[in-house]
C-alpha cells in the first residue's frame, strides 16, 4: 500500500542525492558545470502556476550554486505531451535531473519521460495521488504496480486538503452539502476518487458531496454544473 509516509521518504532526498553524488561526480571532476532541465506550463492555461519560475531561477542562478550549475528551463505549453517533449529535449542536451513543477499534467508527463530516458527526476506541485493517477498508478490500490524509474515527487496529499476544508467549514453555519468541481484530468480524478478522494474525508465529518461529475478542461459554460449545485442546495464548494 503506497502511504504518504513511504512515498516522503523516497522523494526530494533520494533525488538530490542522486544528483550531487553518483550522478555529479564525473562533471566536477572535470570543472564543468552540471545541467539541470527545469520544465513549467510557462504558456497556456496553467500559465499562473509558473507565474514565479523566471523569479525562482533568477534567484538560483544568482546564488553561489548556480556557479556550479546550469539550469534549462523549458515550457510545457499547459500539455502533457509539451512536458513529455520537454523533458525529452533536456536530456538529449545534457541534462543530468530535471525537475518540474504545475501541475500533474507537467509533473507526471516529465516523470514518465524521465524514466523512459533512464534520467531522475524531481516534481511537485500536484498532490502524491494525483502524481500516481498520471503514472496509471491507483492510489487506493497500487498493489504490484511498477513505480517509475528514478521519478521523485513531494507535495502535500488529499488529506491535508481535507483537514485546511474542514477547518475553514467549521466557522461557518452551513447545510454541510458540498459543491464538488473538479475537472476530467488526472487533479480531478484523483481528488474526486469515491475511495481515496475528498469526498471521503468529508462524509466523515458530516457533510454531503453534490457532485454531479468531472468536468472537461477549457469548460466555459458550467450552466449545468452549477444548475446541479443549485438543485441539491449546495451552501459550499470545494474544488481544483
Amino acid at each position: 500500500m503506497i502511504t504518504r509516509r513511504r512515498l516522503i521518504g523516497t522523494t526530494a532526498a533520494g533525488a538530490v542525492s542522486l544528483a550531487a553524488a553518483g550522478l555529479a561526480a564525473p562533471a566536477l571532476a572535470r570543472g564543468a558545470r552540471i545541467r539541470i532541465g527545469h520544465v513549467g506550463p510557462r504558456t497556456g492555461r496553467l500559465a499562473a502556476l509558473a507565474a514565479a519560475d523566471d523569479y525562482n531561477l533568477a534567484a538560483f542562478r544568482a546564488a553561489a550554486a548556480g556557479r556550479d550549475i546550469e539550469i534549462l528551463a523549458r515550457d510545457s505549453g499547459s500539455t502533457a505531451e509539451g512536458a513529455a517533449g520537454a523533458a525529452r529535449a533536456l536530456v538529449a542536451e545534457g541534462a543530468r535531473l530535471v525537475i518540474a513543477g504545475g501541475g500533474p499534467e507537467t509533473a507526471g508527463a516529465v516523470t514518465a519521460a524521465c524514466a523512459a530516458a533512464g534520467r531522475p527526476s524531481l516534481t511537485t506541485g500536484a498532490t502524491w495521488e494525483a502524481w500516481l493517477v498520471a503514472q496509471g498508478v491507483d492510489p487506493t490500490d497500487p498493489g504490484e504496480a511498477e513505480m517509475p524509474a528514478w521519478g521523485f515527487h513531494f507535495f502535500w496529499g488529499i488529506e491535508e486538503v481535507v483537514a485546511v476544508f474542514l477547518d475553514m467549514w467549521a466557522a461557518l453555519e452551513t447545510n454541510m452539502v458540498v459543491a464538488a468541481l473538479f475537472p476530467d484530468d488526472p487533479d480531478g480524478l484523483a481528488w474526486g476518487d469515491p475511495r481515496n478522494g475528498v469526498a471521503q474525508g468529508f462524509a466523515g465529518a458530516g457533510y454531503r458531496p453534490a457532485d454531479p461529475g468531472r468536468v472537461a478542461p477549457g469548460t466555459t459554460d458550467f450552466a449545468f454544473t452549477i444548475g446541479a449545485f443549485r438543485r441539491q442546495a449546495a451552501d459550499l464548494l470545494a474544488g481544483v
